[in-house]
């Protein structure tokens, strides 16, 4: 195969060709066609029973690439007819037009265009025609009626050898009369004129009847492929290889995928990590932080519970005292006192709506009567303020020493008329009032 990539690469040198791709139209020595009989079924099933013949009839030792076609019904199944290439002949291939720089799409009999050399052929008629096409380095047979085709055979033969090209066709049309039962009408043949002329001369003296066609051109081959090269009918490009470029583009956007997930996932594990430190070192803060709080905490509960101890005291404390003391009373008792009397007595006791309060005096010369009227506006001084006075009473002295008086006879006799003038002026004065 090496000729070949050579080849190749010449081709693409000297065209100069972009397009990258290229279709394979195959003559080979290796390249096998077999008719098989498959009973009636369902594709499935016919596939399955194709792939145990291609194990069993190969001609060669490996694995095969291969495909099969309907072929014209035999009996009371079905004909199909299978083209057969050695694995490591389709990997040759596939290296060469690598090494070339072009990506091999298809890899097509060269049975495939002997039927469109001539579509007006008598196959179209009804009756079986065999088709046999010189190519260089060997023959291809094939022998078609309306139906399909029944049988191909690719020959190699290194030189142009007429006789033994006569031997081949009578062959292939005896195997169809005792395969096929049936007869070869014609034998239709193509190629270079030198070529064809001489097989027909050798075949006619056999008994065989040819039709001539035009000479092949050279170019037939190629225009073929471009026509019919890119949807054939039967290609032998292994599925593995023909995908080889999606799965290349699947894997380029795979990687492409893939590294666009690992950059995100790397950007993310970073913000993660952040987040990560941040919240361990919020942890740290809020760990110190709820320290703190349980300090104060423990703190404000012994404030609360002496503050709480204090409220008690107050409050039992405001249960026997309520009322408080005035500080005022003094002074403001001064303020409104008369001349010339004095306070020489206060007493302050508390009850239900507030104190209640007693105070006596005297006039501030030991021993002399109060003035007229000198208690009476003291108190009406008293009553205009926050004092409630209730009883105004002015006392005389008492009289120390009477418990030793003996009293005689009866009690009216003692009685000594006073007058108005005579009786005594008292020389003290109580009053009694409440202070709310």
């Amino acid at each position: 195969m090496e000729e070949l990539g050579v080849a190749l690469r010449r081709a693409v040198t000297e065209l100069g060709s972009t397009v990258g791709k290229g279709a394979l139209l195959l003559a080979h020595s290796q390249l096998a066609q077999t008719f098989l009989e498959i009973p009636q079924g369902s594709d499935a099933v016919i596939r399955q029973l194709v792939a145990r013949e291609v194990e069993r009839q190969k001609p060669f030792s490996g694995p095969a690439v291969w495909q099969d076609e309907p072929s014209a019904p035999y009996g009371n199944g079905t004909g199909r007819l299978l083209h057969l290439l050695p694995r490591a002949v389709h990997d040759d291939l596939a290296a060469a037009f690598r090494s070339a720089g072009l990506q091999l799409t298809s890899v097509i009999p060269v049975s495939e265009a002997v039927p469109e050399l001539n579509s007006g052929s008598g196959a179209a008629g009804g009756y079986p025609v065999l088709v046999g096409v010189l190519i260089p380095g060997g023959i291809v047979l094939s022998l078609r009626q309306r139906d399909g085709a029944l049988l191909v055979r690719s020959i190699p033969l290194p030189i142009c050898d007429p006789e033994r090209i006569g031997a081949e066709l009578r062959r292939t049309a005896s195997f169809a009369r005792q395969q096929f039962q049936i007869s070869v009408a014609r034998i239709c043949l193509a190629g270079p004129a030198i070529a064809v002329e001489e097989v027909r001369r050798v075949g006619a003296s056999s008994g065989l009847v040819f039709e001539v066609w035009a000479e092949t051109a050279l170019d037939y081959w190629a225009t073929w492929a471009q026509t019919y090269g890119d949807q054939p009918r039967i290609n032998l490009l292994s599925r593995e290889y023909s995908e080889a470029p999606q799965r290349r583009v699947r894997s380029l956007w795979s990687q492409r995928f893939g590294l666009t997930c690992l950059g995100l996932a790397t950007v993310l594990s970073l913000v993660l990590e952040f987040h990560r430190t941040k919240e361990v070192a919020d942890q740290s803060h809020l760990r110190m932080e709820l320290t703190r709080l349980e300090k104060s905490v423990v703190e404000a509960r012994t404030v609360n519970d002496r503050m709480r101890i204090q409220a008690l005291l107050v409050h039992a404390w405001d249960a026997t005292v309520r009322l408080p003391v005035y500080l005022w009373l003094p002074g403001y008792l001064a303020e409104r006192l008369a001349d010339p009397l004095v306070v020489t007595n206060l007493y302050l006791v508390t009850q239900s709506s507030g104190w209640r309060l007693r105070l006596a005096g005297c006039v501030s010369s030991a021993g002399q009567a109060i003035p007229d009227n000198t208690v009476s506006s003291f108190l009406t001084e008293l009553s205009d303020g926050p004092l409630q006075f209730e009883v105004g009473v002015a006392d005389s002295p008492p009289l120390i020493g009477r418990s030793n008086l003996v009293m005689t006879g009866s009690w009216t006799q003692r009685l000594e008329p006073l007058t108005q003038e005579s009786r005594p002026r008292p020389t003290r004065f109580q009053l009694e009032g409440t202070l709310p």
